[in-house]
């Protein structure tokens, strides 16, 4: 295929990359996606770095595996395999409060609605945990969409902030 970039192993150790190379080769030439990267490391780091695809759909510029992507919300997943290897190292405790490693997370409050402009707040029920963090069951408002307990918009202007970070 023209767009195929090819495969190579990282760290010279031997193995079977043309299998990976053909199901990244036959994934776009299905259309399943317009292209594709796929890398692999162990513990001693990359093995494998393949790509295939144009870099744009479209063109003929072969995508690398060095290209950059925007992965917008995929940010979270990342994070949490993050948060998940620190677990596995027994470095994370998923059920603690977050506080624990984050300290200024003890002073979060709970926004229940307004007085006029002003926030009415009150403590949370219960602490939060790095398991309900990462599984964004915590009950943190993001960004202008966020609702108040009773289910009403914060007012115009209003933004919703993380523990210990100022307003502007």
């Amino acid at each position: 295929m023209a767009h195929q970039h090819g495969s190579h192993h990282v760290t010279g150790r031997p193995g079977d990359t043309a299998t990976i190379d053909a199901v990244l080769r036959d994934a776009v030439a299905a259309g399943d996606v317009p292209n594709v990267v796929a890398m692999a490391a162990d513990r001693d780091g990359p093995i494998y770095q393949g790509a295939a695809g144009p870099r744009t759909a479209g063109q003929e510029d072969p995508v690398t595996p060095d290209t950059r992507f925007r992965i917008m919300s995929m940010t979270k997943m990342v994070a949490t395999v993050a948060a998940l290897q620190q677990v596995e190292a027994g470095r994370l405790d998923l059920d603690a409060p977050i506080e624990r490693y984050c300290p200024s997370f003890a002073d979060v409050q709970v926004l229940e609605g307004f007085d006029g402009d002003t926030p009415k707040l009150r403590p949370p029920a219960t602490k939060a945990t790095v398991r309900q963090l990462i599984t964004h069951t915590t009950g943190l408002a993001t960004g202008s969409g966020a609702r108040t307990s009773s289910g009403g918009r914060p007012p115009p202007g209003h933004r919703t902030c993380w523990p210990g970070s100022r307003r502007a």
